[in-house]
């Protein structure tokens, strides 16, 4: 879903489905994006159950997305995302133009992602970075991160090695997902995927 929401994103800016703005305009997409690089930062999804009504599948899906929280090198959608020079790969401040563009976005309360504290007692799992992982900044995509975790948390589910989710996990249904990312990754690169439930609840899963 969240691969597929960047697909609608991308959609929808391209084509100007806002109608009345042109903010994000074709020609302003293009001079947004040929002037720095934009890397997510963070990701917050909260999935609705009627996600997993199959009688969706034959309907079709409204998507609005809008921009908010501009700051001095970042700005929120869908996920929040950081304005990088396109060299140094180093967060530098947005544009001019765009912050004087969104001068009237709005503020929306999103809540912050708190770095995690791994402790001792967790799963590691390995997984080597493939080519398909990346994307056209020859990158890990963010949308593969959640799923290198869904594959964990389905293996250690399989293999019985969680309290409480056992089996097939395809069986729970996902309520929401949150994800910082901190730097980036590349194919080749070994990811040591370590995993552990919540103290408090241990239907919740926590990935490092």
């Amino acid at each position: 879903m969240i691969k597929f929401c960047e697909y609608l994103r991308t959609y929808l800016y391209s084509t100007m489905l806002n109608a009345g703005s042109n903010f994000m305009s074709p020609p302003m997409l293009v001079r947004l994006f040929d002037e720095r690089l934009y890397f997510a930062v963070s990701i917050n999804c909260e999935y609705f159950p009627g996600i997993y009504d199959r009688a969706i599948l034959s309907k079709p899906i409204e998507m609005t997305d809008r921009i908010a929280n501009v700051g001095r090198s970042s700005y929120s959608h869908v996920n929040t995302g950081v304005s990088l020079d396109k060299s140094s790969r180093k967060p530098v401040p947005l544009p001019d133009w765009f912050t004087e563009k969104a001068a009237r976005a709005p503020e929306v309360n999103v809540e912050r992602i708190e770095m995690l504290t791994v402790p001792n007692n967790t799963h590691l799992m390995s997984y080597k970075v493939q080519e398909s992982d990346t994307d056209y900044y020859h990158h890990v995509n963010q949308s593969k991160y959640s799923m290198f975790c869904h594959n964990v948390a389905a293996e250690l589910a399989h293999n019985k090695k969680l309290s409480v989710l056992k089996g097939n996990l395809s069986l729970n249904k996902i309520k929401s997902f949150r994800g910082a990312f901190l730097g980036e990754n590349n194919a080749g690169d070994c990811l040591q995927i370590r995993t552990w439930e919540a103290h408090f609840d241990p239907r919740i899963l926590f990935f490092d």
